[in-house]
């Protein structure tokens, strides 16, 4: 129980607000069928998963927390930019690392939806989809090698909803 004038802060991670790999960089058809493939028979096999299925208009946050009896009530947002290799202010070794955390990202995606749906590919769909997403971060590391930026950047947009408990309870 929070006591009056104690303060709350929520925090959401705003899946559909932040940005994403841009399209060139998001992979080619194939390497997007068999993703998805992936991430189908993950989701057929545990339908309970649920992520984002409860996920909260930006609008209900001061609404509660109003309804709940605080007062001085503000909704922000933060906007986290993860992923940025071509920016002047980030050194090759950071730039080089970005690129491989977001290689192992989408590897560690797939991982994830083949232990969720072990079936959900064949042993070759599944190797040809790890080459690909392999073969699509060797050539954004060569590119940014080669001085060729491309600007792709991602970015992660956390709700950040706050307020003060009355005195009064409603």
């Amino acid at each position: 129980m929070l006591k009056p004038g104690g303060r709350i802060v929520v925090l959401s991670v705003r899946t559909k607000m932040g940005l994403r790999e841009s399209e060139a960089q998001a992979g080619g058809e194939r390497e997007k069928a068999l993703f998805e493939k992936a991430w189908k028979g993950a989701e057929a096999n545990q339908p309970v998963r649920n992520i984002g299925a409860y996920e909260r208009r930006e609008t209900d946050y001061p609404k509660e927390l109003a309804r709940f009896g605080f007062r001085e009530v503000n909704l922000d947002s933060i906007t986290v930019l993860s992923y940025a290799p071509d920016n002047a202010d980030v050194s090759d070794e950071v730039a080089l690392e970005q690129i491989d955390y977001n290689r192992y990202s989408s590897i560690s995606s797939v991982e994830k939806a083949l232990r969720m749906a072990p079936d959900a590919l064949t042993g070759e769909e599944r190797t040809t989809l790890l080459r690909l997403i392999n073969e699509r971060y060797d050539a954004r590391v060569a590119q940014y090698q080669r001085g060729e930026k491309l600007w792709d950047i991602a970015a992660q947009t956390v709700l950040v909803a706050s307020g003060r408990k009355g005195l009064h309870a409603l």
